[in-house]
C-alpha cells in the first residue's frame, strides 16, 4: 500500500528460477541471541586496550578454515525489466537488502532486481551485511555460518577471519571488510580481504567498548561506545568524536548530543575532515537507532520515537536549522535500515513491517518501492563501478 505521494504502478513482469548449488548445509542447533547478551557484558567488563596497534608489514599469516561441509541448494529469482531506470535513477550505484533468507540486489539504472534465497541461518540474533565490488556478506554476530551471495555463481560459506570473527563491517575500500575479536583473541579490529584469507591491519577497541557493539562510523571505519564518549577505530589509533552520544553517522562526519556539566544539551554537527563543531536547533531521540547524514552533510535522517510507541521518521535540514516529520515508521531492528543514495536524491527506509519505501527528501512523499522485493530487515549501497 502506497504512502503520501502514491507509489507507480508495478508492470508485470517474470520470475526465472535458478537452482545454485554450493551453499553449507545447516549446522548444529540454532543459538538464541539471549546468550550473547550474556556474553557482550562480560566482554564488556573485561576489555583491555593496547598501547599501540600496528599495520602488518610481515607475511601475512596463514587462517585455517572450517573443514568443507555438504552442500545444499539455493535458489535466484531475476526480475529482468522494471524500465529503463527505477525512480528515474541513471547512474549505476546498487541498492542491497537483507531479509532474513535472501539478499536482493537492485539494479535501478538497468531496471533489474535480483533476489538470492538461502537456508534460514542457524540465529536468532542479529546479523549484518556488507557488501563488495562483487559479492554481498551475510555476517551472523554469533557466530553461526553466514553465506557469501556472489552476483553471479553459488552461495558460499564464509571462510577464513570472516568465519570466525563477532562482526564484520564495511571499510573505506570496498575490497576490504573489518572483523571483530574473536573469543580470547586480543581486542582489536582487524582489517582483511573479502575472503578472509588475509590480516591487513588492526585497529584497537577503545576502553569500556563491548567489540560486537561496533558500528560503521559512515567512512569506512568501526564507530565505539567506550569509557568518555564514541570513537572510531583506525590503524593509526583511535580517535573520539564527542564526549555525548553520537545520533547520525555519515561521509562528511557525525551529528551528536552534547551536554554541559548543568546538564543543557546541544546538537552539534562534526566535521570530520577538521574536528569542527557547529550547534544546529535540530531536535534528537537519544533512545533511537543512529540516524544517516546525506553524502554531502546537508541533511540528516534520525529515527524519533513517538508516546504510543511508534517511530517516525525526522528530516533535518543542517543548513537552514529546520526538521521535518516524514509519512513513515521506520523500523528499530539491529543494522543499517536506511540509507541514502550516493546523490542525496533518494533517501532508502525499511519501515516496521519490513517493506521497503522510497522517501523524496525534497517534498517529503514516501513510496513503497516499484517492484517485488522480499520482507527486509538492512539495506546497503554500493556505489557505480
Amino acid at each position: 500500500m502506497a504512502h503520501e505521494g502514491g507509489a507507480p504502478e508495478r508492470p508485470d513482469v517474470e520470475l526465472h528460477w535458478r537452482d545454485e548449488v554450493d551453499r553449507p548445509a545447516p549446522r548444529g542447533r540454532a543459538r538464541l541471541w539471549s546468550g550473547w547478551l550474556a556474553l557482550a557484558g562480560m566482554v564488556a567488563a573485561l576489555v583491555v586496550v593496547p598501547s599501540l596497534v600496528q599495520r602488518s608489514t610481515a607475511p601475512a599469516p596463514d587462517v585455517p578454515e572450517r573443514p568443507v561441509e555438504p552442500l545444499a541448494s539455493a535458489a535466484t529469482t531475476v526480475v529482468p525489466d522494471l524500465g529503463p531506470a527505477i525512480l528515474g535513477v541513471t547512474d549505476r550505484w546498487e541498492l542491497f537488502a537483507l531479509g532474513d533468507n535472501s539478499v536482493t540486489q537492485i539494479q535501478l539504472a538497468a531496471g533489474r532486481i535480483t533476489t538470492t534465497y538461502f537456508a534460514p541461518l542457524q540465529s536468532t540474533g542479529p546479523v549484518l551485511l556488507v557488501v563488495g565490488p562483487d559479492r554481498a556478506i551475510v555476517k551472523p554476530l554469533d557466530r553461526v555460518p553466514g553465506h557469501v551471495v556472489p552476483d553471479s555463481g553459488p552461495v558460499r560459506g564464509l571462510t577464513g577471519l570472516l568465519d570466525r570473527g563477532a562482526t564484520a563491517l564495511p571499510a573505506s575500500d570496498p575490497n576490504q571488510v573489518w572483523v571483530g575479536p574473536e573469543d580470547g583473541g586480543p581486542p582489536v579490529m582487524t582489517l582483511t580481504d573479502l575472503d578472509g584469507s588475509r590480516v591487513l591491519a588492526t585497529a584497537p577497541v577503545p576502553p569500556g567498548a563491548v567489540p560486537v557493539g561496533a558500528d560503521d562510523d559512515g567512512a569506512g571505519y568501526p564507530l565505539f561506545r567506550g569509557a568518555g564518549g564514541f570513537y572510531v577505530a583506525r590503524p593509526d589509533g583511535l580517535q573520539r568524536i564527542t564526549t555525548g552520544l553520537v545520533v547520525a553517522t555519515g561521509p562528511s562526519g557525525w551529528l551528536a548530543e552534547e551536554c554541559d556539566e548543568h546538564g543543557r544539551c546541544t546538537t552539534v554537527r562534526v566535521d570530520r575532515a577538521t574536528g569542527g563543531r557547529s550547534v544546529l536547533p535540530v531536535a534528537v531521540d537519544r533512545n533511537g537507532p543512529t540516524g544517516v547524514l546525506s553524502p554531502d552533510g546537508t541533511s540528516a535522517a534520525l529515527v524519533v520515537g513517538r508516546p504510543d510507541g511508534s517511530t517516525a521518521l525526522r528530516v533535518a535540514d543542517l543548513v537552514g536549522g529546520s526538521d521535518h516529520e516524514v509519512d513513515v515508521h521506520p523500523a528499530r531492528g539491529f543494522g543499517t535500515t536506511m540509507v541514502w543514495s550516493p546523490d542525496g536524491r533518494w533517501l532508502f527506509v525499511v519501515d516496521d513491517t519490513g517493506h521497503l519505501r522510497a522517501v523524496d527528501p525534497r517534498t517529503r512523499q514516501v513510496s513503497e518501492f516499484p517492484g517485488p522485493v522480499p520482507l527486509l530487515r538492512q539495506l546497503a549501497v554500493r556505489t557505480g563501478r
